[in-house]
């Protein structure tokens, strides 16, 4: 008998990838870009999203497809160090550089489900919209407070509230 696949909330995988990177930061676990990997099935709709936006960026970009995951992804990070280090010295450029291309993935999504949003379930798009939650914000605070745009509530959402 075939067992019917759990539904995944986007809250439910906010909370698993939360606890991964609780143990990433106690030294426990894996460094949080590879979160998405650590207990997840395949055949789920994480695995989907990931596999739904290589093949939308295969059929767009062709071989710059690679570029989405490591080395291109290294390269990706040097080329925009070396840029900014006009502005920054080379470690805080690099830092930033870092911040900046490492939610990539994430960025993919986002853009594959603007260009083709009828190729994506609701199921998909909930854990593709925590994976993003959960990855890029961050490192966007991260790279504002380098480049001393510190983060600030202009939507006046509560975001420096603890809201547990």
């Amino acid at each position: 008998m075939l067992r019917k696949p759990k539904k995944i909330t986007a809250k439910a995988v906010i909370a698993k990838l939360k606890k991964e990177e609780e143990k990433c930061s106690s030294g426990k676990g894996v460094r949080t870009a590879r979160l998405l990997n650590i207990g997840i099935s395949r055949g789920n709709a994480i695995d989907s999203v990931r596999q739904k936006v290589l093949a939308l960026f295969s059929d767009l970009a062709g071989v710059r497809t690679t570029r989405l995951g490591e080395p291109g992804a290294g390269e990706t990070r040097e080329t925009l160090a070396t840029a900014l280090s006009a502005d920054y010295p080379p470690d805080k450029a690099r830092e930033l550089a870092f911040h900046l291309a490492d939610w990539h993935t994430d960025a993919a999504f986002i853009l594959a489900v603007h260009l083709f949003p009828e190729r994506f379930t609701a199921e998909e798009l909930c854990a593709g919209a925590a994976m993003l939650l959960v990855h890029v914000p961050n490192h966007l605070a991260a790279a504002a407070k380098l480049s001393g745009n510190p983060v600030s509530d202009i939507f006046e959402v509560g975001i420096f509230e603890d809201t547990d």
